[in-house]
């Protein structure tokens, strides 16, 4: 079918943020007594839901989570921000050479993706078209978001493509209903080939080529 809209994820789709936040978060972890490895933990967590998360390691390691732990992890990781967030190699000039309408829908929460959006530079391409799953109270890989999403932007789920980089959210794509093409950056692509993506490709170049070539 047509690709009539275009719905990105944030986080490892359109800025580099991942291995910031989950430093973040194993540094938080390990004061509370429960120690990740980095490399794991950015493998656990990609694109998941931070809630789950926690109750994972809090089971794992018999180690409550006190009440404060997230809005502590969120201070530092928002510090840590400000030494920089870099838009993903070729967004920026994607994102200037589509001709439909696209928007971005992440697990994270509203204020995170307008920080790192406005650091990276990507944010007036998207100011209005940001959707939060805290906002509809369902994460990936739960459908809700992207399905809500469509209807906003007054779309059949099957002309929309969603771009991701995790497995929780290809499968919220797929769930959906929609196409979905997954971004492998170095290393990654053997893995998210085994997500049932449509198509997996490692560079925003080459998006633009993709959008003229049926599946």
């Amino acid at each position: 079918m047509k690709i009539e809209g275009i719905i990105f994820d944030c986080d490892g789709v359109l800025v580099e943020t991942e291995p910031i936040a989950i430093k973040v978060l194993v540094e938080c972890l390990d004061d509370i007594g429960i120690k990740v490895d980095f490399e794991k933990a950015l493998d656990e967590c990609r694109g998941g839901n931070l809630n789950d998360h926690l109750l994972r390691y809090s089971t794992q390691h018999g180690v409550d989570v006190p009440d404060n732990f997230i809005a502590n992890f969120r201070e530092r990781m928002y510090i840590r921000f400000e030494d920089g967030i870099k838009a993903v190699p070729g967004v920026h000039d994607l994102v200037k050479q589509l001709n439909i309408p696209y928007c971005v829908a992440s697990n994270g929460p509203m204020k995170k993706m307008e920080i790192t959006l406005k650091m990276s530079g990507l944010l007036p391409y998207f100011e209005g078209e940001i959707y939060s799953a805290y906002d509809v109270g369902a994460w990936k890989p739960d459908p809700k978001i992207y399905l809500i999403v469509a209807e906003k932007m007054k779309l059949n789920p099957k002309s929309c493509l969603v771009i991701e980089d995790s497995a929780p959210g290809i499968q919220a794509g797929l769930e959906a209903g929609m196409q979905v093409w997954a971004y492998a950056e170095e290393g990654r692509r053997e893995e998210l080939e085994r997500t049932g993506a449509h198509r997996v490709f490692e560079s925003m170049s080459e998006v633009t080529h993709l959008l003229h070539d049926p599946i």
